[in-house]
């Protein structure tokens, strides 16, 4: 799918995220997320996505990174490998009841729906036990939201919430957001990412 974002009114959201209302399903509250440093949008209501179609100069918007940010996309890793690791991470992963009823009443989505998506709680604890368990069938080098804590165990990064696979055309999971479930200031939405450690200690303390 390709978005011309030319006529669509978008406002700052964070890092290089742009919000809008979605087109595709006459979205009124923001739901539509753009990146147009990656050329990509993705909205978070009817779940619509893919690269984005614009006359302006993309380049404009492309905004400093910090030198995690920096070594992430030096070392860029394949889609497969990605997707691989990604999957492995929803089978390990549940979706906890309040995760579901939201899906339910609020996105009005159906069971089947909600599982062919891969929505998956994202917890607070036990992340150094999740990333072990998604270690031992796939590689997790360079895959975003995955790190080495103190240089010795897999830990998982981000902040607790609802995980929200992003596919490409292929059905092969390239990306994961967050809604996040104790939002901070107007920022509803953020990427899974391993420079998104908010508070390594309180992670990966005593296998959480």
């Amino acid at each position: 799918m390709v978005l011309n974002i030319d006529n669509i009114k978008l406002s700052p959201s964070t890092g290089d995220e742009l919000r809008g209302n979605c087109p595709f399903c006459n979205d009124s509250k923001g739901h539509l997320y753009v990146n147009k440093a990656k050329g990509v949008f993705y909205c978070h209501r009817c779940g619509t996505g893919g690269r984005i179609g614009s006359s302006y100069n993309v380049d404009v918007f492309k905004i400093k990174r910090n030198l995690a940010t920096a070594h992430t996309t030096i070392h860029k890793i394949d889609v497969g490998t990605i997707n691989k690791a990604y999957n492995a991470l929803l089978t390990v992963l549940d979706l906890s009841a309040e995760h579901y009823k939201h899906l339910i009443q609020e996105r009005k989505l159906t069971t089947a729906q909600i599982y062919k998506k891969g929505y998956r709680t994202l917890p607070d604890n036990s992340r150094i036990k999740i990333a072990s368990k998604v270690a031992e069938s796939t590689k997790l080098y360079g895959v975003p939201g995955f790190y080495k804590f103190k240089g010795k165990k897999w830990c998982l990064a981000g902040p607790e919430g609802l995980l929200i696979p992003v596919r490409d055309f292929n059905d092969n999971i390239w990306g994961m957001q967050i809604r996040l479930d104790n939002p901070k200031y107007d920022m509803r939405y953020c990427w899974l990412s391993s420079a998104d450690r908010p508070d390594k200690k309180k992670a990966c303390r005593n296998g959480r």
